[in-house]
């Protein structure tokens, strides 16, 4: 079943804080009071932040903007969009075969020496990265148990168990990338320095523009 926010709560409160569940989302206790403090506070995007989640990109291709003139070095500048969290790839190719790995990322633009690239970014649009259905259920768990990491001092006054809920939620949060990578399809590894001299390219260099998380 699909994640809510109610059902993200109730099992933060339940399963590891052992606390009651919330009948609703307007409930008038000291725990849904803290959560939504937490919750309201960006919550989902800085969640996001924390991975290249394929449940969370988005791609498409972008045109430079012709109102934007950099007064030195690249000669575009492409806009970021509302929704930008974080950047997966750029390329210049739609089948992200060729990376651009020469650009600059500054105040909102991706300049570079493209008219015309493709982007993929997580995204925090309603449709991407902010649609609870999305959500895997390794991910769910890592909302869970942040959550709950989040108010336990507030909740229970107790170090230990705020640090070992904080220690779950690291747990937590690679097994959730770990199954995410899985979803990717098996990238080429690209040929090492002696094998492309073998080819006579002594000056290749192995790509380092790889994002990782």
């Amino acid at each position: 079943m699909a994640a809510t926010q109610l059902s993200i709560y109730n099992n933060a409160l339940v399963k590891h804080l052992g606390e009651r569940k919330l009948e609703s989302l307007t409930e008038n206790r000291k725990p849904r009071r803290l959560l939504d403090q937490v919750w309201d506070n960006d919550f989902l995007e800085e969640c996001l932040e924390e991975g290249h989640w394929n449940f969370a990109t988005r791609t498409f291709s972008s045109e430079y903007s012709a109102s934007v003139d950099p007064d030195f070095g690249y000669r575009y500048a492409h806009i970021k969009p509302t929704d930008w969290l974080r950047t997966s790839a750029l390329s210049l190719d739609e089948y992200f075969r060729h990376p651009l790995g020469d650009y600059r990322d500054e105040a909102g633009y991706w300049f570079c020496d493209a008219e015309v690239i493709y982007v993929s970014m997580v995204s925090k649009d309603n449709s991407y990265g902010l649609d609870l259905s999305k959500y895997p259920d390794s991910y769910v768990d890592y909302l869970e148990k942040k959550l709950a990491a989040s108010i336990c001092m507030a909740l229970t006054q107790s170090r230990t168990k705020a640090g070992d809920l904080e220690a779950m939620a690291a747990r937590a949060l690679q097994n959730a990338r770990a199954k995410d990578a899985m979803n990717d399809p098996a990238k080429r590894v690209p040929s090492g320095s002696w094998v492309g001299a073998r080819r006579g390219r002594a000056n290749w260099r192995p790509p380092t523009n790889i994002n990782t998380y």
